[in-house]
């Protein structure tokens, strides 16, 4: 991870820590990723960001994504760049008998 990623990641922790339970079933992620630079790699923010979900308790272990969808929005301004990250947790019922968690 480079400096950047690493300062990015020790702001953003603190922001998701919760006193709620961490989440045990097979969840699907999706993040969308408003940006000014079309150019900025996707695939590397969704992986901090589910890393940052792990390390900050929402989830026990990052394994528990089933499904992902992740997408970039250009936007106008720096003020206007954020990540949005929605958490689903899946019935054990929808997920095929091989792919489900022990």
């Amino acid at each position: 991870m480079t400096k950047l990623g690493k300062d990015w990641f020790s702001k953003e922790l603190p922001k998701i820590k919760s006193p709620i339970p961490s989440i045990e079933d097979p969840v699907m992620v999706g993040l969308v990723l408003f940006t000014t630079r079309m150019t900025q790699d996707l695939d590397n923010i969704f992986k901090a960001s589910m890393d940052l979900l792990q390390k900050g308790g929402v989830l026990i272990n990052d394994n528990q994504i089933v499904r992902i969808t992740a997408e970039k929005r250009k936007v106008s301004t720096k003020v206007e760049e954020c990540v949005q990250i929605f958490v689903h947790v899946l019935p054990q019922s929808s997920i095929h008998p091989r792919s489900r968690l022990a």
